[in-house]
């Protein structure tokens, strides 16, 4: 049996002192960051690599699937080289402007 001291010890609420929780400071997102020392990932994951080029996940399976862009695996990871996002986008078409298509036109 426990002594009437440890009796009361046990059953004496403790009281705690308040503790404040400050939410950490939001850091801007690596792509946010103007003059950032940092380079560019040389992989992207699809949906990284679908933000980079401003198209959804579906057109990039499907950029992938028609062999316009080039995947790999990397175990059971999709990966998507940076090297190959900057040749899909360099061979994309180049945009005529309506004057000079207008131009074009006329000759």
């Amino acid at each position: 049996m426990l002594a009437e001291a440890e009796r009361t010890r046990i059953s004496t609420p403790v009281k705690l002192p308040a503790v404040v929780v400050e939410p950490a400071p939001k850091r801007p997102a690596p792509e946010a960051a103007p003059n950032s020392d940092r380079a560019p990932p040389l992989t992207y994951r699809p949906k990284e690599a679908a933000a980079a080029l401003s198209v959804s996940q579906a057109t990039l399976y499907e950029l992938i699937a028609i062999g316009a862009l080039s995947a790999r695996k990397l175990g059971s990871a999709t990966i998507i080289l940076r090297s190959d996002i900057d040749a899909y986008l360099a061979a994309l078409p180049l945009m005529v402007s309506a004057a000079k298509a207008a131009l074009e036109k006329t000759r």
